[in-house]
C-alpha cells in the first residue's frame, strides 16, 4: 500500500520445499492484476525467492521469520 492508501493487487503461484525441520525455501511468481488509485490499471510480473524459519510453536500458534530476496520483474502503472 502506498502512503496515500493506493493499493497494488497480484496473484501468485510457486513452490516451497522443506530444507530442514522448521525451515523452507522457495520461489514465488507474481502477476499484477490491478489496484486502486494510481495503480488501477497496473500490470506486470515479478519473481521472488523466499525462505522461512519457524521460531516458536505454542499450541496452534506458529511464529516464523520470513526472508524475501532476489526480487526481479517489471510493474507498469
Amino acid at each position: 500500500m502506498a502512503a496515500n492508501g493506493d493499493r497494488l493487487f497480484a496473484d501468485f503461484t510457486g513452490s516451497v520445499q522443506v530444507t530442514d525441520p522448521g525451515s523452507t525455501e522457495g520461489t514465488l511468481d507474481f502477476v499484477i492484476t490491478g489496484g486502486t488509485g494510481r495503480f488501477e490499471d497496473a500490470s506486470g510480473s515479478y519473481t521472488t525467492a523466499v525462505s522461512t524459519v519457524t521460531t516458536s510453536v505454542v499450541g496452534t500458534t506458529v511464529t516464523q521469520d520470513h526472508t524475501i530476496a532476489n526480487t526481479r520483474g517489471t510493474i507498469s502503472y
